[in-house]
């Protein structure tokens, strides 16, 4: 696995059979679940499938950044509230 080509943070693409290749998640060693198969690709498709992992991970990130900031937000007006109510 480590022979293979470092793409991202998370994912390596690793030669398999027949000159195809697999795109593995390091976090867990094993093919990437994306509901759709991670083995026996095409190199471009491994990039392609990478490319759009990545950008998923990228949109929920920012998504749940978001979520975070406005969960602060509405957390500073309650705590805010209350302490004028004391």
């Amino acid at each position: 696995m480590q022979s293979g080509a470092a793409i991202g943070v998370r994912y390596v693409v690793v030669p398999g059979r027949l000159g195809l290749v697999d795109v593995i998640d390091r976090a867990t060693g094993l093919p990437v679940e994306a509901g759709v198969t991670a083995v026996l690709l095409e190199p471009r498709e491994a990039r392609e499938l990478v490319r759009w992992l990545l950008c998923r991970a990228h949109a929920e990130g920012i998504r749940g950044h978001a979520e975070g900031s406005r969960a602060r937000a509405e957390s500073d007006d309650a705590s805010e509230r209350s302490s004028r109510a004391a």
